[in-house]
């Protein structure tokens, strides 16, 4: 009986441990547990928003995207709590003048949307969010539409490749693979700016020529380093500021551009 209840304190111990253990893995790949702890000294409420602008193909500009938080510290944790009066407002920038203004209206829950923005490539656009007595600034350049350097090429009907021209407004490209059914591949990848960036795709499903759509993403460097560095498994982005790219507050406010490919 001893022995048995020694092995049991044992396995106990080391269950504990490894669930631990896979806990603190799970953390590090996942991303759990990758924010500072943060007190009441060294933080500091805000504002955290999320905002993007889109230009491509005409069904994927209907709804530019923001997302307005207002964080604080509420019984010893970071709470972030929904805003639905703030005042977003984006202005086109040419030549260092401002050519359009635009209000985004609140949707819901903190979400705000604009129907209709005659976003292009290669655009300043200025971004301002206030809410009572926060302010959150910031600014971005809309990436070119990607450029398919040649074709596509499906050496089998398990592989895809591509080669994307030259562009130093792309940072980053999510490339998402549709075919018939539900079928979809999603593939993220910084790009090599300044240089051709190759694509190799591997679906586990069979893509069938004419009828597989290749759909390719140019993130610009602010939604490329807020999507590399930051913590955002949870939503919204967590409090660092060092990982933002706004000014006053916390989280994002980018532009992505995009192009579709039928697969020939």
């Amino acid at each position: 009986m001893k022995y048995a209840s020694v092995f049991s304190t044992f396995v106990i111990a080391a269950l504990l441990l490894l669930f631990t253990r896979c806990i603190e893995m799970g953390a590090y790949y996942a991303g759990f547990h990758m924010q500072p702890d943060i007190d009441r000294a060294s933080f500091t409420p805000g504002l955290n928003v999320y905002g993007i602008l889109k230009a491509g193909p005409s069904f994927d500009t209907l709804d530019h995207y923001f997302e307005v938080q207002r964080v604080l510290y509420v019984f010893d944790s970071i709470e972030g709590f929904p805003v639905a009066d703030a005042s977003i407002v984006l202005k086109r920038i040419s030549g260092g003048n401002e050519v359009a203004r635009y209000t985004v209206p609140h949707i819901r829950d903190g979400i705000y949307r604009h129907a209709f923005l005659d976003v292009a490539p290669g655009e300043h656009w200025e971004f301002s969010c206030r809410d009572d007595s926060f302010s959150v600034f910031s600014y971005c350049v809309v990436p070119n539409t990607p450029v398919l350097k040649g074709s596509v090429s499906c050496p089998t009907d398990r592989e895809v490749r591509f080669i994307l021209e030259p562009d130093s407004t792309a940072y980053m490209y999510w490339v998402y693979l549709t075919g018939p059914g539900e079928n979809i591949f999603i593939h993220r990848q910084v790009s090599t700016r300044g240089e051709e960036t190759s694509f190799y795709l591997t679906p586990d499903w069979p893509v069938e020529k004419g009828k597989t759509v290749l759909y390719v993403f140019a993130f610009d460097r602010n939604l490329e380093h807020y999507t590399t560095t930051s913590n955002i498994f949870f939503k919204p982005n967590a409090f660092r500021p060092m990982f933002s790219t706004v000014e006053g507050g916390y989280g994002t406010f980018g532009a992505v551009s995009s192009t579709l490919i039928l697969i020939e």
